[in-house]
């Protein structure tokens, strides 16, 4: 559950609700998701949670929820793929979403 909540928060944090919500499973929408995806899984990484068993723990569920939902294979393993590597990240979550927002155009901070 913390990871879905991370990830929804993400794309608060990430300005994806600024923006008209592009067609569901176009690249757009897809780049987003995984965007979120990263955050929350940079976010279990660096808030001292024990976010290594944390993350196994979510991407175990994921995945079986993935499954009975009925997405392809190759979804479900593009999506642990990318969280795994965010996971893996050595970048501070404040400059991650920074990075983001500048890309975006909605950075505050020039």
């Amino acid at each position: 559950q913390m990871f879905i909540d991370f990830h929804e928060c993400a794309h608060h944090q990430t300005g994806d609700l600024e923006e008209k919500l592009p067609e569901q499973n176009s690249l757009e929408y897809m780049m987003k998701e995984s965007i979120a995806d990263c955050v929350a899984a940079i976010r279990m990484k660096s808030d001292n949670i024990n976010g290594k068993t944390l993350i196994k723990e979510a991407l175990v569920e994921l995945k079986k929820t993935m499954i009975v939902i009925g997405f392809p294979k190759s979804t479900i393993e593009s999506r642990e793929i990318n969280i795994k590597k965010c996971f893996k990240k050595n970048i501070p979550l404040s400059t991650y979403i920074n990075n983001i927002l500048k890309k975006r155009g909605l950075n505050k901070n020039p």
